[in-house]
């Protein structure tokens, strides 16, 4: 059981429907990217809403998309690949190659509110409406205290996890390590609290159902 600012542990995430992996890639591998994506060039994440699929707005995520080279995503897309077959027999869907994997770079003070992966919104493009799994990997260490070489907030939160009691339930916040995957129902509403101190690197792709 998680308190307040407490993480729940991988297993009340099984628990909840969710699937895990605790070791996608090495602590070095996710050092690698995590040194390359401080300093990489980047891109301004952006939002879609309202039939537009890059919104800029910084009130409700603000946060960089880091450009890396094909050498350093290679051992990402690797797994994505091999993986795959899990998410499909774990959620019960057959699904299709993954998007292309966004590798988020979270300063002091980033962030992105509540929001959803998949919407049935007509007026979205048709990539997001086919979105089923969404997956998230944590590239660096969360500790409750500044650390050399963690950071402190950024916080995954899930909302309204099914099947499980009280706060946790409610409000289930997952605590960032290196190498550990997350893959969750694209419909799940979640998402990453402001970071405190450091550099919350993650990457984040979508699987659509085939």
């Amino acid at each position: 059981m998680s308190g307040p600012g407490q993480s729940v542990s991988p297993d009340t995430l099984r628990s909840a429907g969710l699937f895990v992996s605790a070791d996608f890639l090495s602590e070095a591998v996710c050092a690698e990217l995590c040194a390359s994506m401080e300093g990489a060039a980047s891109l301004t994440a952006t939002v879609a809403r309202g039939g537009r699929d890059h919104v800029l707005d910084t009130r409700v995520r603000r946060t960089r998309g880091a450009i890396l080279p094909a050498e350093l995503r290679a051992p990402v897309e690797a797994g994505l690949a091999v993986v795959r077959p899990r998410l499909a027999e774990h959620f019960a869907v057959e699904l299709g190659d993954h998007e292309a994997p966004q590798f988020l770079a979270y300063s002091k003070g980033d962030f992105f509110r509540a929001h959803q992966d998949n919407s049935q919104d007509p007026t979205l493009a048709e990539f997001i409406r086919r979105r089923r799994v969404s997956v998230v990997l944590f590239l660096g260490r969360q500790t409750r205290f500044p650390e050399p070489g963690s950071y402190c907030g950024g916080e995954l939160t899930f909302f309204q996890l099914p099947g499980l009691p009280g706060e946790e339930g409610l409000r289930a916040r997952l605590w960032g390590r290196p190498g550990l995957l997350v893959a969750f129902d694209s419909t799940q509403l979640h998402e990453v609290a402001p970071v405190t101190h450091g550099f919350r690197g993650s990457m984040v792709t979508w699987y659509p159902e085939r």
